[in-house]
């Protein structure tokens, strides 16, 4: 697997850009400073950040949180975070909400949720897969019936306090009348998409997230900061 070192640039769209700055020169010097080859999960942490640490089938890479967005009609704040290449990758809850510039993800998704805060539905815009404006139901899955292999970020995630996992799928509604058969086709391309969420401190917190946008292609990641560096 590539190593991919993300130090965070400017971005002219972002707010607090000092801050962003501040974080590319932390990064890159604990990324030279180490002393065990650069490994990720050995690298000390500036408290005044978070870190996300990603896993796809090709790189890894350190991002930093740089905007947390409260949404206009409101719901979960969405976090914002940057890499160096100018990849963007945003969260709310925990869930993969959006992108920038990362292979195979969502470029939007908006989620609706329950009275308990609980995902139910989402409406996706993946210009990737050429699709726009898909609706999707989304289905909560037993953790015994989700086959999800330990992998080594998973295993350091598991070592916060009353750690949790849950997982949803999303499943394509039927499709409207004036969708086309190959506006379908794409569609289902992106059926069945699942998303895995785990849980610290009885649900007060998330610590890590696997999303599989397709079958065969997923990302994992894990939050981190000085505090709690997993």
């Amino acid at each position: 697997m590539n190593r991919i070192v993300f130090f965070l640039l400017v971005l002219p769209c972002l707010h607090a850009c000092s801050t962003l700055g501040g974080a590319a020169t932390d990064a890159m010097k604990a990324y030279y400073n180490s002393k065990v080859g650069g490994s990720f999960a050995e690298l000390p942490l500036n408290p005044q950040y978070v870190y996300l640490e990603i896993q796809s089938p090709t790189a890894s890479a350190l991002m930093v949180l740089a905007t947390v967005d409260e949404p206009v009609n409101g719901g979960l704040p969405v976090e914002t975070w940057v890499s160096a290449s100018r990849e963007v990758l945003r969260t709310q809850g925990g869930l993969v909400v959006g992108s920038e510039g990362v292979p195979n993800i969502w470029r939007q998704a908006d989620v609706r949720r329950n009275e308990n805060g609980e995902p139910v539905a989402w409406v996706i815009d993946s210009p990737a897969h050429d699709v726009f404006q898909l609706q999707q139901q989304v289905v909560p899955l037993q953790r015994g019936s989700v086959n999800l292999r330990p992998t080594p970020l998973m295993k350091r995630a598991q070592q916060a306090p009353s750690f949790n996992l849950q997982a949803w799928r999303g499943v394509n509604i039927p499709a409207r009348p004036s969708q086309t058969n190959l506006d379908t086709e794409r569609a289902q391309a992106l059926n069945n998409n699942l998303q895995v969420l785990g849980t610290t401190n009885n649900g007060a917190a998330w610590v890590y997230g696997q999303h599989c946008p397709r079958q065969n292609y997923c990302i994992e990641f894990l939050r981190r900061t000085a505090a709690q560096n997993l």
